[in-house]
């Protein structure tokens, strides 16, 4: 229990300065002196940097399952609002990962599938929303075909920018701005009976900014 403690708190102190430095600048020795401990305990739970970066990601593969599984839970736009909202305050505590994924790239190249395979996942489930939405006469039919495709690449870079955003105070840090980024593209596509739905479901969200 000690030991798994220990390992949880080097993660946390690991992460915390990634968030700040990167993590491809970020020395094992940083992080032994964060937590005041000498390099060789920290090399007693995590031998290398490739073994922090694995820790790290498997933490990360749980918070992303997590939110993966919030999808179609509710049959209406407050599916979608809700998944945004898990998003942001994944990249308030991993804003380093994406932004540094190169890094693990290199350091993990024998799990490079592994994170692919989350970052195609996540674009599907923004794909499969639209047609949903489109099939339940909330979104307008997609104009040119496989347009929808391309808008859910489109929604999820916009996801990757806020952490960039954040850092250079383009935004408010809250809930409420990074779901409007991704709202205001799609206001354009709603129905007349999806602009009602969204005005009723989301519109009230939006405008607290502690949502």
């Amino acid at each position: 229990m000690v030991e798994r403690n220990t390992k949880k708190r080097i993660l946390r102190a690991a992460g915390a300065l990634a968030n700040e430095r990167g993590f491809g600048n970020l020395p094992l020795q940083s992080i032994a002196d964060e937590l005041g401990m000498s390099s060789g305990n920290l090399a007693y739970h995590f031998r290398n940097k490739e073994a922090i970066a694995m820790g790290l990601q498997s933490e990360i593969e749980d918070s992303i399952q997590e939110i993966l599984k919030t999808y179609r839970v509710l049959p209406n736009l407050l599916d979608l609002d809700q998944q945004l909202q898990k998003w942001f305050f994944f990249l308030q505590e991993y804003p380093f990962f994406f932004r540094d994924l190169s890094e693990f790239d290199r350091l993990l190249p024998e799990t490079k599938a592994l994170r692919q395979s989350w970052v195609n996942k996540i674009i599907q489930q923004f794909h499969q929303r639209l047609l949903f939405n489109t099939q339940r006469g909330i979104f307008l039919p997609e104009n040119p075909p496989n347009a929808y495709n391309q808008l859910s690449v489109c929604m999820w870079a916009q996801v990757l920018a806020w952490p960039g955003l954040c850092q250079t105070k383009a935004v408010h840090p809250d809930p409420a701005s990074f779901k409007s980024l991704i709202w205001y593209i799609l206001i354009p596509l709603l129905t007349e009976e999806g602009l009602a739905e969204y005005n009723m479901l989301i519109q009230p969200i939006l405008s607290n900014p502690s949502n």
